[in-house]
């Protein structure tokens, strides 16, 4: 039986506005008619507008009233000043609250994804047949685990990756994130499912601890250490996913 197609953010959310080809389009409603995760994510994707026009009547509705603009160039008494500035600052509170409460990621719109997002994009187009028939001697994994530490001025060796009883461990490549080298070492769990670590030199000084997350709907945890951040992401299982962050920030 052959892997369920992965798909990313881009392609569902091109399905969702209409913009995919047709051949796709035809793919993704094939695999949502069978594949609740996949129908899942687009349920995710898909913008709640309802929700937030009501969240915009709501704010409207008890928003102070605005003020009252005066053509005559007679100054306005000192009780018409006050009551000016109060719906000034009453309004300054209303939006300081609408803000505060999520609103400003819709005036702002959405942050711009950084590497780990880049990584779990690439990451979710892997199954197991990518790696399942790469086999390298230990000398040549020694070898390209050298030539990859070269890339990110950081020592990694097999013993420092291998876990025989967890994961097997395949292959090493450099990529590129904003010009900095970014290396992914690719493994295989014992049931078959693609895991990577990828390290990249830190954007920001300072380490930081293992922290676990979802991308791109897979498991995924990251942190920072001498100079370098790293994240470990692959299939669904969380728990797994933290032990193995827990001994690479260790080893790494």
């Amino acid at each position: 039986m052959s892997e369920p197609r992965q798909f990313s953010d881009e392609e569902l959310t091109a399905y969702l506005d209409g913009e995919d080809a047709l051949a796709l389009r035809e793919t993704i409603e094939r695999s949502l008619a069978q594949d609740e995760t996949l129908r899942a994510r687009l349920d995710a994707l898909t913008l709640d507008t309802a929700r937030i026009r009501t969240g915009f009547a709501e704010l409207l509705s008890n928003a102070p009233q605005a003020p009252e603009f005066n053509c005559d160039r007679v100054a306005p008494s000192p009780m018409r000043r006050f009551q000016t500035t109060w719906r000034h600052a009453a309004a300054a509170a209303v939006l300081a609250l609408f803000v505060g409460f999520g609103g400003g990621a819709l005036l702002t719109g959405p942050a711009e994804p950084g590497w780990r997002d880049y990584v779990a994009s690439y990451h979710a187009l892997y199954a197991t047949v990518t790696l399942s028939g790469v086999g390298q001697t230990t000398a040549d994994a020694a070898a390209e685990l050298e030539r990859v530490s070269a890339a990110i001025e950081k020592p990694i060796s097999l013993s420092d990756v291998s876990m025989p009883d967890r994961l097997d461990y395949k292959r090493a490549q450099i990529l590129s994130f904003e010009g900095r080298p970014l290396v992914q070492l690719a493994f295989l769990t014992k049931q078959g499912t693609p895991v990577a670590l990828c390290i990249i030199e830190a954007s920001e000084p300072g380490d930081g601890a293992v922290q676990t997350t979802r991308l791109e709907g897979m498991s995924a945890a990251y942190w920072s250490k001498g100079g370098h951040a790293f994240v470990v992401i692959g299939g669904d299982d969380d728990a797994f996913i933290g032990q193995l962050a827990a001994v690479y920030s260790e080893r790494l």
